[in-house]
Parts: structure tokens; C-alpha cells; sequence
């Protein structure tokens, strides 16, 4: 027989969820404490920790609350796949409403191990779609069979996360564009 959730369980993990996903946003990791999740979700501690283990594993879970999963291209073209992939992830990280919580879970990251690893894991998750398309003009003998996936993936993300978080300039289709076109050309003379 299958169980049922309490509906007043997930009431409080959602009030939970969002006060932290609110204290991130607003106020940073740093201040994103346990007692202070609890006291704005208007909850006691031990029903933040009857949810979670830890504060990382909260703070993740915060984060992803806001994340809908990262959409698989619906096209055999390297070029408009990537874009397509690039304009998702600037949208996420300029649009979204995780958008103002990613500098303060990069900082709790920096401080906190289980914060860096979560973040890891959820950032492979996201570069999955990105892997695809590269790995599929691969199999298709668009690109070097010995292209580095991962320095790949890095040269198309980094520029987004560089404008994002320290130039503060705008992540436009003219600029994922060039971006998506420079990487092709150049992987493609690597493997020449």
C-alpha cells in the first residue's frame, strides 16, 4: 500500500525552501544560517534538520527549487544546439530567479566543502545537455575525435559566468553567437 505525505510535512518543507531560497537572495549565504532559515519560515530547528542533514544540503535544495532542468536541444545542428543550450543558461544566470542566489551559493562553496561538492554535481547536471550536442558532432565527425569535452564546455560557459559576475555585461544572442561560432572555428582548426 502506498503511503501517503502528510500535506502539512510539505507545507513546511516549501516554507522552509523558500525562506531560505529568500535569505540567499537577499541576504547571502553567509547569512542563510540554520536558526535564521528557521525562524523565517516560522518553523523550530529540529523541523529544518528533520528535512535536511545539513545546511548545505538545504541551501542546494534551495537553489534547485528554482531550477527547472536544463532543456535538450531539439536539433542535430552544432551550431543552433549550442546557442540554443548558451541562451538557456543566460537567461539563468541573468533572468531567473536563481540568478541573484548564485553569488552566494559560489561564496558558500568557497567556505564549505558539501556546499562545493552539491554545487559540483548540480553543475555537471546542467552542462549535460551541452555535453550532448558537442559529443554528438563528435560521433558525427563535425569536430576532432580528440577534443577535450570538458575545456570545451569550460570555453563556452566561462564567458557567460565572466559577464555575469564580474563585467556585468549583457549576455546577447549576437554575443552567444560569436561565441558558439569562434569555439567551432577554433576547435575545428585544433583538429586540422
Amino acid at each position: 500500500m502506498h503511503k501517503s505525505i502528510d500535506p502539512r510535512v510539505s507545507r513546511s518543507k516549501n516554507r522552509i525552501l523558500e525562506a531560505a531560497a529568500d535569505i540567499l537572495t537577499r541576504h547571502g549565504a553567509q547569512s542563510a544560517t540554520i536558526e535564521r532559515i528557521a525562524s523565517h519560515a516560522g518553523v523550530a530547528r529540529t523541523t529544518v534538520y528533520r528535512h535536511w542533514e545539513s545546511r548545505g544540503q538545504l541551501l542546494m535544495d534551495a537553489f534547485e527549487m528554482l531550477t527547472a532542468p536544463a532543456p535538450e536541444p531539439a536539433t542535430n545542428n552544432l551550431r543552433s544546439g549550442l546557442i540554443t543550450v548558451l541562451e538557456e543558461l543566460g537567461w539563468a544566470l541573468t533572468s531567473s530567479k536563481r540568478a541573484r542566489m548564485l553569488p552566494a551559493l559560489i561564496d558558500a562553496a568557497e567556505r564549505d566543502a558539501e556546499v562545493a561538492e552539491l554545487q559540483t554535481r548540480h553543475t555537471q547536471m546542467r552542462r549535460e545537455p551541452m555535453r550532448k550536442v558537442i559529443a554528438s558532432a563528435i560521433e558525427r565527425g563535425e569536430l576532432p575525435d580528440d577534443l577535450d569535452l570538458e575545456i570545451a564546455l569550460d570555453q563556452l560557459s566561462g564567458p557567460l559566468f565572466y559577464r555575469r559576475l564580474v563585467t556585468h555585461r549583457p549576455i546577447t544572442t549576437e554575443f552567444l553567437a560569436h561565441l558558439v561560432d569562434s569555439a567551432i572555428a577554433g576547435w575545428k582548426k585544433a583538429g586540422q
